[in-house]
């Protein structure tokens, strides 16, 4: 950089790191873990590996967050239906009225 001349600021983009997990949920829904790549995961985004590898160390760490992510809303969620329930006993008949039937 020259005397003078004004700093270069960084490109403001926003992260494309939810890209990938969305990817790698739809793929795992799909087949086993073990059985995607890195490869498949950025295919199915449309990115390349470097920007996984921008985002994430390791497959592992990705599918460690995705579980990380979804243990939490149901944390968040048993929290929700605890606080309007007001007691534990009044949960007893949540699974029969939490969702749809199968």
């Amino acid at each position: 950089m020259t005397v003078g001349a004004p700093a270069r600021k960084p490109a403001n983009r926003p992260s494309r790191r939810h890209h990938l997990i969305d990817a790698a949920v739809e793929l795992f829904s799909l087949e086993p873990w073990e059985f995607i790549t890195v490869a498949d995961i950025v295919e199915r985004a449309g990115m390349t590996p470097a920007t996984f590898y921008y985002h994430f160390s390791s497959r592992e760490q990705l599918l460690e967050e995705i579980v990380q992510d979804l243990a939490q809303k149901w944390i968040d969620m048993g929290e929700r239906l605890l606080a309007a329930a007001g007691t534990p006993d009044a949960l007893i008949g949540f699974p029969d009225t939490a969702g749809p039937k199968p």
